[in-house]
């Protein structure tokens, strides 16, 4: 799913439109509306890279989670 849509969805969870975005974050709507038509690759690469540590954060917590049960079940 390309940036613009995930904005887009996002914004209208919460009731406020991508110009309303643009104006908090102080960054310019045609540069939103640019990305709806073409997604830049700094975007992409973004991406891979959030998704891969999206995957390393649950696999760490995951792991950790496992440590934590091991000692509670090792003290009693």
């Amino acid at each position: 799913m390309k940036t613009f849509e995930k904005l887009s969805i996002r914004c209208h969870i919460l009731g406020i439109s991508i110009s309303e975005l643009c104006r908090r974050a102080d960054v310019g709507r045609q540069t939103v509306e640019y990305w709806s038509k073409v997604e830049p690759q700094t975007l992409v690469i973004l991406e891979k890279l959030q998704t891969e540590l999206t995957k390393l954060e649950y696999e760490h917590n995951t792991a950790k989670a496992i440590s934590i049960e091991k000692r509670k079940r090792h003290k009693r």
